[in-house]
């Protein structure tokens, strides 16, 4: 049992910052959020201020899309015609990456981001 504990506090040693990371990140590579709760965007535009946000008042421009090293979209609180008309301009070029977020946790979000990114 003793073993075991001691397991557990190396890995809580390990933990990664993930705000860090993806700091890092979003300061090399373009990456656009699409939709998203009010107060979720509201951080993390202050935190990463070189990410793209296109919420559901933004015209959409096919060059930033055509553009975007990753796309995110926030399902849980996206506009329905932003989607299909972003999804359009995707499917017109398979070299564009995406996915879904559904949270509106900063750590969440920022976890999320970091670890779809590796797969880039």
């Amino acid at each position: 049992m003793f073993e075991l504990d001691n397991k557990e506090d190396d890995y809580k040693k390990d933990e990664i910052n993930y705000e860090e990371k993806l700091l890092k990140i979003s300061n090399n590579k373009k990456i656009v959020c699409v939709g998203g709760h009010i107060k979720l965007l509201s951080m993390l535009k202050e935190k990463y201020p070189n990410m793209i946000f296109l919420e559901n008042k933004n015209n959409v421009s096919r060059d930033t899309i055509n553009n975007a090293d990753y796309i995110f979209f926030f399902y849980n609180f996206l506009n329905h015609v932003l989607y299909h008309k972003i999804m359009s301009i995707i499917n017109s070029n398979s070299q564009i990456k995406w996915d879904y977020l559904g949270s509106k946790n900063i750590e969440l979000v920022e976890k999320k981001f970091t670890i779809k990114y590796r797969f880039i």
